[in-house]
């Protein structure tokens, strides 16, 4: 019995070999092929939907794994600290998200491939920002001195004010 250690071996076909003599001096040698990968797979995010940014509805998520040695056996994805899912492909993938099923701010999404030795790399990772809930806005005018009826002249004094979880693009009133 013997234990190799085959991170000390460079990836790709290595050959082990056993030679038996005995007390006559005779001998056999018997080879094994063997397959040795040490490298981790790895997965990179495309660039849309583009990190930190804002989204609202569903966001499809696509990216590339590569394992140079034995190839990717699996792909798994989850967001935030959630269950690891099989997400379906190996070397091209995507996955759609419903954001409404998400609370509005950071959200980060992970993939992680497994190679066919079993290796399995160090996720991939993609943070977005979600605002699913509509901003709020409120529109108030008063008028300094109302005639009888109910008129005004100016001046008006207007005030527009909004509010949202995601940043406020702008805020107009006609």
């Amino acid at each position: 019995s013997y234990s190799l250690n085959t991170t000390t071996l460079t990836d790709g076909t290595r050959a082990i070999q056993v030679r038996a003599t005995d007390n006559a001096g005779l001998q056999t040698t018997t080879s094994l092929a063997l397959l040795v990968d040490n490298t981790i797979p790895a997965s990179t995010f495309s660039s849309a939907p583009t990190a930190n940014a804002w989204y609202a509805g569903s966001v499809t998520f696509s990216g590339t794994s590569s394992d140079v040695t034995s190839g990717v056996a699996s792909l798994q994805r989850r967001t935030d600290n959630g269950a690891w899912s099989t997400l379906s492909g190996t070397t091209t993938w995507s996955f759609t998200v419903d954001t409404t099923t998400l609370s509005d701010g950071q959200h980060t999404f992970y993939v992680q491939a497994t190679d066919m030795a079993g290796n399995l790399e160090s996720t991939a990772v993609k943070t977005i920002n979600i605002g699913n809930v509509p901003p709020v806005s409120s529109l108030d005018a008063t008028c300094p001195a109302p005639s009888s009826n109910g008129w005004c002249k100016a001046p008006i004094n207007v005030v527009v004010s909004a509010s949202s979880t995601a940043p406020i693009q702008s805020v107009s009133y006609w």
